[in-house]
């Protein structure tokens, strides 16, 4: 990777990756308030209503995706013309979209009562929260067009603050409407006022940096068959990622519900991780991609791949160690999963986090069309085994059921689309890394047991959990990093040559926008 994108990809993930975890730490603190205030049954509701706004916006067909790849080569070479057709294609879709799910939101509080165990609130109720809650959040449809610009040229920090500040300040409002008593759909607004607001600072940013930016008459319609392939894909994926919740409200009542939310909200944030380091690497590689040549960009992949293998083993080892004493002092023990069940929780991680690499070799390329039946084929595997197995094993056997269908058809079948072409055929090293991670995990964690720190240092309180997590991770990090440099001797030497070259003063001064 070029070393104007390598310093790009860092300010990118920084500026995101700080502001999420401020955003997490108060949301710990929110979410304890809110089920404090407004009791589970609101924050369950609330829960299925992300659930559902989630699924309402596959429609969106994946427009964004269907375009930011198409900008790479434009940017590059400073074709205005071309910029500004992919631009209006953008923005045309994302109103036509924003219009579609407000008609859609119309129909759906009805059903609701149908598709929920145990629904005690009247229809009214549901009406009035779910269309506040849709209104709050389907604002951006009609004003993110721009940032698409600035995303594909791998300049997302210039807007990042705004971005991701604004979701802390509206978390910060959101305490103080619960503190101040407000009902539930008064507690939604002003989130709406805010990512308005937020969304016109974005907006004057990006026209700032690309003066030439405009709206002309002109589209691009060669992404209609990019984005039927995509609304597939988004479609069998938010089953793929969400059936688990689905499932367990269909089987199950509160308690299993909030006993899987508080633990995917815990997962999630690892998975998060994983996900805003491929947002800060993908545009930057997808510019390499259409100037590089072959060798070249298949060492920068190899180098990917072993960053996100460190990244991931990394969350593992630490969570296997930390995560059922947090929600234990979390949930006052109220709440929380047995060993076998949480290293499922863990297997989660691992797939979430390790498919990213192979998917950002399939997304920069343009390859949905070749992804869409694998993605089809996962869905009705997760489904089929969490069906058959949720009865027996309820939280288990919906994670065995996303495990088992992450590693037979995502992991691999993602990396042998995205690769094959690039090499001329498949090969074993782009999957057999896992099984050198799987010998990292085992290795530390039975050294972890040896050293025993809670037995010396008992995380029974969120001080001495902090502290116990801190002290663990670090000596944890003792035995991960020189493992890893032994099982990745040439990736671990490249990866830690570039982060010298950045932290380099007199290269970073020389590098110049």
């Amino acid at each position: 990777m070029k070393k104007k994108n390598i310093r790009n990809t860092v300010l990118n993930f920084a500026s995101m990756y700080i502001f999420y975890i401020l955003r997490t730490i108060i949301d710990v603190y929110k979410i304890s308030l809110f089920n404090d205030i407004l009791g589970i049954e609101i924050y369950t509701l609330n829960q299925y209503y992300v659930q559902i706004f989630t699924l309402i916006s596959i429609v969106e067909g994946g427009i964004g995706t269907a375009i930011v790849y198409k900008l790479y080569k434009p940017l590059s070479e400073g074709d205005h013309d071309r910029v500004n057709v992919l631009y209006s294609t953008i923005k045309k879709y994302f109103r036509i979209v924003g219009f579609i799910i407000l008609g859609i939101s119309l129909l759906v509080p009805a059903a609701i009562p149908f598709l929920r165990k145990d629904n005690i609130f009247p229809l009214w109720y549901l009406y009035l929260t779910f269309l506040i809650y849709v209104v709050r959040n389907v604002l951006t449809y009609f004003m993110c067009a721009p940032r698409f610009i600035i995303q594909a040229d791998h300049r997302m920090y210039k807007i990042n603050v705004v971005l991701y500040g604004g979701k802390v300040i509206e978390q910060i409002v959101e305490i103080g409407a619960l503190l101040a008593g407000f009902e539930y759909w008064l507690y939604l607004i002003p989130a709406a006022v805010i990512r308005y607001g937020q969304n016109l600072m974005i907006n004057r940013k990006v026209f700032r940096e690309y003066p030439w930016l405009t709206e002309v008459d002109e589209r691009d319609v060669g992404i209609y068959q990019d984005m039927k392939n995509l609304l597939v894909i988004r479609g069998v994926n938010f089953i793929h990622n969400n059936s688990d919740l689905f499932i367990i409200n269909y089987f199950y009542g509160d308690i299993h519900r909030a006993m899987y939310s508080r633990y995917y909200y815990v997962v999630k944030f690892c998975k998060q991780t994983g996900s805003y380091l491929y947002t800060s690497l993908k545009h930057g590689v997808g510019k390499d991609y259409v100037t590089s040549d072959r060798d070249s960009f298949l060492k920068e992949m190899s180098n990917i791949r072993a960053l996100f293998s460190f990244v991931t083993v990394t969350l593992v080892v630490l969570l296997y160690f930390s995560l059922n004493p947090f929600i234990n002092i979390w949930t006052r023990g109220q709440l929380v999963a047995t060993i076998p069940v949480m290293c499922l929780w863990l297997g989660t991680i691992y797939t979430t986090v390790m498919l990213y690499e192979a998917q950002m070799l399939a997304s920069i390329r343009g390859l949905f069309h070749r992804v869409r039946n694998w993605s089809v084929l996962a869905a009705v595997i997760n489904i089929g085994v969490s069906i058959i197995l949720v009865p027996k094993y309820d939280i288990a056997g919906v994670l065995v059921g996303t495990i088992v269908s992450d590693f037979l058809i995502y992991i691999f079948c993602y990396s042998y689309v995205g690769y094959k072409d690039v090499t001329g055929g498949y090969k074993f090293e782009y999957i057999s890394h896992h099984f050198k991670n799987l010998i990292i995990i085992a290795a530390v964690c039975w050294i972890m047991r040896q050293v025993n720190v809670a037995a010396w240092l008992p995380p029974t309180g969120y001080l001495k959990w902090f502290i116990y997590s801190v002290v663990n991770s670090l000596i944890c990090l003792v035995f991960i990093i020189p493992v890893f440099a032994l099982l990745y001797p040439a990736n671990a030497k490249d990866l830690i040559r570039k982060l010298k070259n950045f932290l380099n003063r007199k290269e970073s001064i020389e590098e110049k926008e």
